[in-house]
């Protein structure tokens, strides 16, 4: 880790090592979002529950998800990423393949309870991981086609789980998702890439490295410090999606659209698109310059989608929510390695996860109050847009650029 580099990124982001991150992930998420055809079936079909079930039995795995997040982190840095990861996929696979032996709701209450933690067990190393295999002044390009792995299995996989449904029933979808999340333990197992634990003996860099002096002290704590400000930031952005994903339908409804595959495919589109494009020039933005633009994109977005009651606004807007959504994760992850030293990279990695999840389960409930107040489901929207003008006052605070310097700061590198 070094300080800002003023040079322009010359060398490749896409890596062998890169590579092997990028497919560990997208199994993953490919067998995550099996599941989440699969549950809501198994759930009606197989045990009789309803709506309310379905909701409680699928919101459970986000609780040790987040609680665990920042002790698998500090696990990761301790033990090796290596053991974290193989042992995530092997708790997915249990927790999805054990399913078709039966139990009834409890039983399956208390595997969604696992798969929280085999979720916080594959994605914090490996996404800390990324910081280490990247290029120098390359990082935000390799977060970002790493993101694009870890969307595409998400998108891809519902429809996976949906035709071994109807191929081949509830039981074997389950397997299937099983099968899916262990290849990428076993991919793991064959990376050389992820840390073992003596890299915790590489000497870590001296304070007057870090800019601004941004290194954090050395503490054994659940939350490392420089997860914390990037992930308040990160969590006030993701507001948006939360509002996009659980009231554009609603929106749709009151200005007279029939359904919302448009506005969904041009921000499910639009996420992979901009990510390849994005990949090239990220790494060229400041450190408060990207997750500036990021603000103002969700900012732009969430009001005109409130404010416009067209359908061309709703569209537009999902577009501009995919780009500021790409900026944020591009942008405010590099910030995290680099604060952090190497050998403790995972558990921030943790902690500045774990504000995505809180992020889904209290900016839902606060959104959904938005509406109740508000009477429309614009309320979601302006409510998410108020958060995302807090993120971009708070973007001196969270990146340690003084206002003045916001625009012109030098890019981030982690080295």
């Amino acid at each position: 880790m070094s300080g800002v580099r003023e040079t322009q990124p010359s060398r490749r982001a896409v890596t062998p090592a890169l590579l092997s991150l990028m497919l560990i992930i997208l199994l993953y998420m490919s067998s995550f979002g099996m599941v989440l055809a699969i549950l809501p079936v198994h759930v009606t079909r197989e045990l009789g529950g309803g709506g309310v079930e379905t909701g409680v039995v699928y919101g459970l795995f986000a609780v040790t998800a987040l609680l665990t997040r920042p002790f698998v982190g500090w696990w990761a840095d301790r033990s090796g990423a290596r053991r974290v990861v193989v042992l995530g996929a092997a708790a997915a696979a249990l927790a999805t393949g054990v399913v078709p032996l039966g139990g009834g709701l409890v039983v399956l209450m208390a595997l969604r309870l696992l798969y929280g933690f085999a979720h916080a067990a594959v994605y914090v190393p490996t996404m800390a991981n990324v910081g280490a295999v990247a290029p120098p002044g390359r990082v935000g390009a390799a977060v970002s086609y790493f993101t694009l792995a870890h969307y595409t299995g998400l998108a891809v996989g519902p429809g996976i789980g949906s035709a071994v449904i109807g191929a081949a029933g509830t039981d074997v979808a389950w397997l299937c998702a099983a099968a899916v999340a262990g290849a990428g333990g076993l991919v793991a197992l064959a990376v050389p890439q992820l840390r073992r634990p003596a890299d915790r003996a590489r000497p870590e860099p001296a304070l007057a490295e870090v800019p601004d002096g941004l290194a954090p002290p050395r503490r054994r704590r659940p939350w490392h410090p420089a997860g914390l400000r990037p992930g308040v930031l990160m969590g006030l952005l993701l507001g948006g999606h939360t509002a996009l994903a659980a009231f554009a339908a609603a929106r749709a409804h009151e200005i007279g659209l029939a359904d919302v595959t448009l506005p969904f495919a041009i921000y499910g589109v639009g996420s992979v698109v901009v990510r390849l494009v994005g990949a090239r020039y990220v790494d060229r933005l400041g450190r408060a310059r990207g997750p500036l633009l990021s603000g103002l994109l969700v900012l732009a977005a969430m009001v005109l989608i409130a404010v416009v009651p067209a359908s061309w606004a709703l569209n537009t807007g999902a577009g501009l929510l995919a780009a500021g959504m790409m900026l944020q994760g591009t942008t405010l992850t590099p910030l995290v390695f680099q604060r952090a030293p190497e050998r403790e990279r995972s558990a921030a990695v943790g902690t500045y996860s774990a504000f995505s999840d809180l992020s889904a389960s209290l900016g839902g409930l606060l959104l959904g109050l938005a509406v109740g107040s508000y009477g429309s489901a614009s309320g979601a929207f302006l409510a998410s847009g108020a958060a995302a003008v807090v993120a971009i006052a708070l973007v001196p605070w969270a990146t340690g650029v003084p206002v003045r310097r916001v625009w012109s700061a030098a890019p981030v590198s982690s080295r």
